[in-house]
C-alpha cells in the first residue's frame, strides 16, 4: 500500500515537471517568436529612414578566396553607387575581418549585422558557421545572405528563416563528381573528410550516400580527421586502410590550409591514384604547385551561367577563380534587384532570393552548368596531353 502511495506520488510530480517544462519551453519559444518580430518591425522601420542601404560584410581576410569575394562585392557596389544608387540611396558597405575560429565568426556577425539600420548582413563564406550565425540573425531579423556557403539538407526548419545562398545545390556538385568518376571506372573509394558540420563533411555525406544509392562504387571507405590536421594520425589511418586493399581514387575533402599536409602523406605513403576534391582548393598556388598526380575538382561554367543568370549590374570576372566571384556578384545582383523593386523586409528578402535561386538552378542543365577538371600541374607522361 506505502509503496503504491510512494509511486504515485513520485509519478504526479514528475507529471508536473513535464507540463511545466512544456509550459516553459512554449513560453521560451512564444517570446523568441515576439522578440522576433519586434526587430523586424524596427529594422523594416530603421532601414527606410537610413541615408544609406547599409549591407555589413564579415569575411576571413587570412583567406585568399574571401578577399577575392569582397572585392567582388565592392566593386558591385561602387558600380551601383556611381549610377545613382538605388531610387536615389547609395549602398554603404560595413566591411569587418575576423580571424578563422567560430567564436569570432559568431561575435563579430552578432556586433556588426544586429544593429537596426543595417539592411543585409553578407557572410559567412564558409558553410561551417552557418547553423550559429543563421540562429543569431533569424533572432536579429536581418537577412543573412552569402555567395558561396551552402543551404544544407541537415539546417532544421526556421520560422522566418534569415538565410539565404546563391551557392548551387550541394547535390548538383557531387552528382557531377560521381559522373566523372564512374567515366573513370573509380570502383573502390576512400574518402578523407575533417569532422561533422565542415563543408567537407556535407560534401562527403552526399558523396557516400549517392555513391552508394546509384551504385557504381564496390567499396567506399570513409576516413574523419579532427582538426589541425595531424599528419602521423591521417597517415596512420591511410596506411591501415590500404594494407587491407588498394582504392581507385582519394576524396580529399578538407581545406587548402591542409591541402599541403595531406599531399605529404599521400607522397610518403607511395600513393598514386587520383585525387578528388572540392572547389574549395581551386587556388593558384595548388594549381600551380606539381603534386606529381591528377587533382580533379568542379568547376562552374562561368559562360553558361552568365547566359541563364540575368545581371543588371556586371563586373569583369576575377580569373583567379571566375566562379566563387560569379556567385558573389550574382548575390550583389540579387540584394540590388530586391530593394529596386521591392518594399524592404528582413524576412520577406531572404525568402524571396531563396526562392528566385532555387527557380534559376531548377530550370539549369546541370551537366551544362558544372563539369569536373585536372587543376595540377601534372602530367600523364604516358599521354602528355592527357587533361581528363
Amino acid at each position: 500500500m506505502l509503496k503504491n502511495i510512494v509511486i504515485s506520488v513520485i509519478l504526479s510530480f514528475c507529471a508536473v515537471l513535464a507540463v511545466h517544462s512544456i509550459f516553459f519551453e512554449n513560453q521560451d519559444n512564444i517570446m523568441d517568436r515576439n522578440f522576433s518580430a519586434l526587430h523586424r518591425t524596427e529594422r523594416i522601420n530603421a532601414v527606410k529612414t537610413s541615408e544609406f542601404f547599409k549591407i555589413a560584410v564579415v569575411y576571413n581576410q587570412s583567406e585568399w578566396i574571401d578577399r577575392l569575394l569582397v572585392d567582388s562585392i565592392q566593386k558591385v557596389a561602387d558600380a551601383v553607387n556611381s549610377r545613382g544608387g538605388i531610387n536615389g540611396k547609395k549602398l554603404e558597405l560595413k566591411i569587418q575581418t575576423v580571424s578563422g575560429d567560430q567564436i569570432g565568426v559568431l561575435a563579430k556577425i552578432q556586433t556588426v549585422c544586429s544593429p537596426k539600420d543595417v539592411a543585409v548582413c553578407i557572410g559567412p563564406f564558409s558553410s561551417d558557421f552557418v547553423v550559429s550565425a543563421r540562429s543569431i540573425t533569424t533572432f536579429s531579423s536581418v537577412p543573412l545572405l552569402s555567395p558561396t556557403a551552402v543551404y544544407s539538407e541537415k539546417l532544421r526548419s526556421l520560422d522566418n528563416d534569415s538565410y539565404a545562398t546563391v551557392f548551387p545545390p550541394l547535390s548538383e556538385l557531387v552528382n557531377t563528381t560521381l559522373i566523372h568518376m564512374r567515366g573513370l571506372n573509380i570502383d573502390e573509394l576512400v574518402i578523407v573528410c575533417p569532422e561533422n558540420g565542415t563543408y567537407g563533411d556535407l560534401y562527403s555525406t552526399l558523396l557516400e550516400r549517392y555513391g552508394q544509392q546509384i551504385g557504381g562504387f564496390t567499396v567506399i571507405h570513409r576516413l574523419t580527421y579532427q582538426t589541425p590536421f595531424n599528419d602521423f594520425a591521417v597517415s596512420s589511418a591511410l596506411k591501415s586502410v590500404l594494407s587491407h586493399r588498394q582504392f581507385d581514387a582519394i576524396f580529399y575533402a578538407g581545406g587548402t590550409a591542409d591541402f599541403d599536409n595531406f599531399m605529404a602523406v599521400y607522397n610518403a605513403l607511395g600513393i598514386s591514384v587520383p585525387v578528388y576534391s572540392t572547389e574549395v582548393i581551386n587556388t593558384p598556388a595548388i594549381r600551380k604547385a606539381m603534386y606529381n598526380t591528377k587533382i580533379f575538382i568542379p568547376f562552374f561554367n562561368t559562360d553558361y551561367l552568365q547566359a541563364n543568370i540575368e545581371l543588371p549590374v556586371k563586373i569583369p570576372l576575377d580569373e583567379n577563380n571566375p566562379d566563387l566571384c560569379f556567385m558573389a556578384q550574382w548575390l550583389m545582383n540579387a540584394v540590388v534587384s530586391y530593394l529596386e523593386h521591392e518594399n524592404y523586409d528582413p524576412v520577406l528578402m531572404p525568402a524571396k532570393i531563396r526562392k528566385d535561386v532555387d527557380r534559376v538552378y531548377g530550370y539549369m542543365d546541370p551537366r551544362a552548368a558544372f563539369f569536373i577538371d585536372n587543376i595540377s600541374a601534372y602530367k600523364d607522361s604516358r599521354n602528355p596531353s592527357d587533361e581528363d
